[in-house]
């Protein structure tokens, strides 16, 4: 069966029932303030998509973000959403073992950009691939911010419906691509050039970044 795009007032309804049953649990509290090393859910409306006719052809309209690094304007973070649901698990089970006694304490967790963009450490560079720059005037809703001792069970939380313009089984598909370039060029010795760098920039070199706590 070809995929449909589910249209906005489809998504908003089944995003909604599914959000408000994680309310109700406690799990998730709005935040105004977005903190590093924290993971957030909310409703985005990417700016560079433009309906199909923009350079990015789809993206995840509620996603899951780790948040990496701040900006003036917005924040970078680690779009999980982008990871096949496997992968997604496995990779905030390592981020939960790195940041055990972090978080036990009651600190955010410590997710160097030098461990995701190393290739030759296995360890995070899933993370590599899923690089996102959020702009605070295309979020359309208060983040919410998730209680790190549900970080696991709600990686596991099928997303078929957050997507726009795909469906979750292509948007995998891609970046199981990507993840496959990063082992090669790891594996060559080589560097793999992710979207920022084709374009000749990154998001970390940009005015006006920090990340934790540091401007750069």
């Amino acid at each position: 069966m070809p995929f449909k795009p589910i249209t906005r007032v489809e998504l908003s309804r089944k995003q909604k029932a599914f959000w408000e049953k994680y309310l109700k649990k406690n799990i998730y509290k709005p935040h105004k303030r977005i903190e590093i090393g924290n993971i957030y859910v909310y409703p985005y409306e990417a700016k560079t998509y433009n309906n199909g006719k923009g350079p990015l052809k789809y993206y995840d309209a509620y996603p899951l973000v780790m948040v990496i690094g701040k900006y003036t304007d917005g924040w970078l973070g680690l779009s999980l959403h982008y990871l096949p649901t496997n992968v997604r698990m496995y990779f905030i089970k390592k981020i939960l073992i790195l940041n055990k006694r972090r978080l036990n304490n009651g600190l955010t967790a410590l997710v160097p950009y030098s461990m995701i963009s190393n290739m030759a450490n296995a360890w995070l560079r899933e993370g590599y691939v899923i690089i996102k720059r959020y702009l605070t005037r295309q979020i359309r809703g208060t983040p919410a911010k998730i209680d790190w001792k549900e970080w696991y069970n709600l990686a596991g939380h099928n997303d078929e419906n957050s997507w726009i313009n795909i469906s979750a089984a292509e948007a995998y598909r891609d970046t199981r691509a990507k993840l496959q370039n990063v082992r090669r060029a790891a594996t060559q010795g080589t560097r793999y050039k992710s979207t920022y760098q084709k374009r000749g920039s990154h998001p970390l070199k940009e005015k006006n970044h920090r990340i934790y706590g540091r401007k750069k």
